[in-house]
């Protein structure tokens, strides 16, 4: 049992960056299995459908801007 605070608060650290590793393992392993590389692929797909969708825009606004004639404006 830890008689000071700087004991008692070093064991709290130690125990805080046990589970902090713990939960690293945890969330490594998770993406690497068979779940967490369909989540991975999912999420590329639809930031590949969002840029789609991006593209899309991007290529009609420049449509219209080839569309139009220059105008005329006056200068005073």
């Amino acid at each position: 049992m830890p008689e000071t605070e700087e004991e008692k608060s070093e064991e709290e650290r130690e125990e805080g960056q046990r589970r902090y590793w713990f939960v690293c393992e945890c969330v490594r392993d998770f993406w690497r299995s068979p779940v967490g590389r369909h989540l991975v692929n999912a999420r590329r797909e639809l930031l590949l459908a969002c840029r789609t969708c991006i593209d899309r825009k991007i290529e009609r606004l420049e449509k219209l801007l080839e569309d139009e004639e220059p105008k005329k404006i006056p200068v005073e």
